[in-house]
């Protein structure tokens, strides 16, 4: 009797192991999935070409040629979502929303001389553009699960570009980045042909931490 509740204690902590190590083994799966989209979003926002008077991606001027990028990553929704905050349609081609058209036009981008690109950061920080995406950690974030799927959360995470005493020496502020943000990020997953792909994201403004 005794050796058979030793078995069953053993067996039971070999589960525990076992699903603790596959949670965690999920979770940076996951996080890896993230980043690997993430980085691809940002292919959307170059090539820049225009057609009259919009501004375009020379190499992803239509939804197929998206969805090639894109498919394996996220969920049907999930790419919609994509695809209508970068771009519209016009003329059977895809130009950038007017968020973006407003941007590169100030930016001169006609002419061929960049004069103002102050407005890049503002521009793309609630946005998987934001190349802070690229720089969170995997710690930074959380894993909830329920029945409808995964969330990843990282909630207030101070992102820093530069140093603030580095600011006349980095280029990062040509483009407006502030010297660091906090940020807010939420990604949701749900089982979809075979796998765990994008369906839901958000990014916004977080609150900063005073620190004791």
């Amino acid at each position: 009797m005794k050796g058979r509740a030793i078995t069953c204690l053993l067996a039971i902590s070999i589960l525990l192991v076992g699903c603790h190590s596959e949670r965690a083994t999920n979770e940076y799966q996951l996080m890896e999935e993230f980043f690997e989209l993430a980085h691809a979003v940002q292919q959307l926002f170059q090539y820049h070409e225009t057609t009259g008077t919009y501004y375009y991606n020379e190499h992803f001027q239509s939804v197929e040629d998206v969805s090639l990028l894109l498919e394996e990553k996220v969920t049907e929704t999930g790419f919609d979502t994509i695809v209508d905050s970068i771009f519209q349609e016009n003329d059977g081609r895809l130009i950038y929303q007017e968020t973006y058209q407003s941007y590169l036009e100030k930016s001169n981008r006609r002419s061929g001389v960049v004069f103002h690109t102050g407005d890049y950061y503002e521009t793309v920080r609630e946005t998987l553009l934001n190349p802070a995406m690229l720089m969170l950690h995997p710690d930074d974030f959380v894993l909830l699960e329920d029945s409808e799927g995964i969330q990843l959360v990282a909630e207030d995470v101070r992102i820093v570009f530069y140093e603030e005493e580095n600011r006349e020496v980095v280029p990062y502020t040509r483009y407006g980045y502030p010297p660091y943000d906090v940020l807010t990020v939420e990604i949701s997953f749900v089982f979809d042909r075979g796998q765990y792909r994008v369906e839901h994201f958000r990014i916004q403004e977080g609150q900063e931490i005073a620190s004791s």
